[in-house]
């Protein structure tokens, strides 16, 4: 009996031992447990922060992103907006330009039309000056045609122009007897050459007398009962048509082609001969024709 009551606290005190053991391992497991769940949570925390800061940071990336692409919009429209000014002001530049030369253009044909009137006004009072001097010169010297005709019995033409010239710096005397021109320019020769004037026969003479270049043209188309004539050099000196040209249909000048062959009263030169006549000669020139 004794032994079976020690057997029995020997039991009892070993299933104590076991249960103390268990609750021991047990409470260690939950301080384990326990301390892995904290870990575990911390863990959850560091993760939840490491999300949010991710989170934080894609939204600064995205943030800056969105900032960048507006700088980038404002750029270009910046960058329109010039480009834009820039052709305006280009447009308006040239429209400026072509304005202010079309005003400059204006402006230089008025100035040309001004010297153009203002030089033919001092030609036109310089040949007037030039008329009344010759004229007085003329009258005062009384170098008359029939009287310088008079003085001479051969050669009367170039007599003549040497007498001319002691009074009259720049003519062209044209003697119809001898059928000559001979020009004149600062009282010297310049040359002499033969000519044809108006048809003789035909009623046709030229107009004798003291007579001035009144109008000059090249490469003119005369016309008249005689239909066209061509003419490269053209001097008129008087209001009927008369005047100082080439004539190309030509093949022979002076003798006495002009009595029945001659013009219909201008005076017919060779071609280099009215070239040098016109080249050297100006309106209000003398013209002097004689018989």
């Amino acid at each position: 009996m004794k032994k079976l009551l020690i057997g029995l606290v020997a039991g009892i005190l070993l299933v104590g031992a076991i249960k103390t053991d268990v609750k021991a391992v047990d409470y260690e497991t939950a301080l384990k447990l326990q301390q892995e769940a904290t870990d575990n949570y911390y863990a959850m925390l560091q993760a939840q922060a490491g999300a949010a800061n991710a989170v934080s940071q894609h939204v600064q990336d995205t943030q800056a992103a969105l900032k960048s692409q507006q700088e980038a919009a404002a750029a270009q429209q910046k960058a329109l907006a010039d480009a834009v000014a820039a052709q305006q002001k280009a447009a308006m530049d040239a429209v400026a330009a072509q304005q202010q030369a079309a005003i400059d253009a204006m402006n230089a044909q008025q100035k040309a039309a001004m010297e153009a009137a203002t030089a033919q006004q001092q030609a036109a009072l310089k040949a007037q000056q030039s008329a009344m001097e010759v004229a007085n010169a003329i009258q005062a010297a009384s170098l008359t045609t029939p009287q310088l005709d008079i003085i001479c019995d051969t050669n009367c033409a170039e007599q003549n122009a040497m007498l001319y010239a002691k009074s009259v710096p720049d003519f062209v005397l044209v003697d119809i007897s001898e059928q000559r021109a001979i020009f004149y320019r600062n009282g010297i020769r310049v040359l002499g050459d033969n000519c044809v004037t108006g048809n003789k026969r035909a009623g046709h003479d030229t107009t004798v007398g003291l007579h001035k270049i009144i109008f000059k043209d090249l490469n003119r188309t005369l016309h008249g009962s005689y239909g066209e004539a061509f003419v490269k050099y053209w001097m008129r000196f008087t209001n009927s048509g008369q005047g100082l040209h080439d004539a190309g249909w030509r093949r022979d000048f002076g003798k006495g082609i002009y009595i029945t062959n001659g013009s219909h009263g201008c005076v017919n030169l060779p071609r280099e001969t009215a070239k040098t006549i016109y080249e050297n000669s100006y309106l209000g020139m003398f013209v002097i024709v004689e018989n």
